[in-house]
Formats: structure tokens, sequence, C-alpha cells
């Protein structure tokens, strides 16, 4: 019995080892194909636009220096989202497509503030 114990403990970290390679693989493939997802979810939102003329949206409204990222969560796969940024008197500043932040996120970072964009 002490030798079949002694058999399995040998074989635990090689199976560790072998289980985190399989999983850092396919979770690496997994962004990747998170990317491509998003990708089509954002051409989709266009297509539809082009298609019936008229699309479901939101207004969000955010602090300048809020971080891109916080504004990214917001989006749905279903709504176009425009994203207002108000002056310092809570006036209707700069608005921003969702577009215009995606584009901003992936060229300066997702900690990168919304009114610098």
């Amino acid at each position: 019995m002490a030798l079949a114990a002694k058999g399995a403990w040998n074989e635990g970290p090689l199976t560790l080892i072998i289980l985190g390679v399989f999983f850092w693989l396919a979770g690496s493939k997994e962004v990747a194909t998170a990317r491509i997802t998003f990708l089509r979810q954002l051409s989709h939102k266009k297509e539809e636009l082009v298609a019936k003329g008229l699309m479901k949206s939101k207004w969000v409204t955010a602090r300048a220096d809020t971080p891109v990222v916080r504004i990214v969560e917001e989006l749905t796969p279903d709504r176009y989202t425009l994203i207002s940024l108000p002056d310092e008197e809570f006036e209707l500043g700069q608005t921003l497509t969702e577009s215009q932040v995606l584009e901003g996120m992936l060229r300066e970072g997702i900690y990168y503030p919304v009114g610098k964009l």
C-alpha cells in the first residue's frame, strides 16, 4: 500500500505540470478567440445599422479622468453607445462614439483617461 501511495505522489507533480501547460495553451487560444468575437460584434453593429437604418443605442456620461477600460465595460453587443463628457459646469461638453473609444483604447491603452481621446 505504501508503494501505491508513493507511485501516486510521483505522478502528481507531472500530472499538474501537464495540466498547467494544457490550461495555459487553451487560455491563450481563448483570448485570441475573444478578440475575434469582439471585432465580429463591432462589424455586426455596423452591418445592422446599414441594413435597418437604425439601431438601439444608449448614452453613458463619464468624467474626463475616467479610464477607458471603465467605458469599454459598459459596451454591449446589442446597442451602440455614445459617451458624453460634461465640462466643469456639467454642461454638455465633448461627445465620443463607441468607435472612437475603442480606437483610443487600442492606441493608448486601457488606463488612458477618456477625456484625453
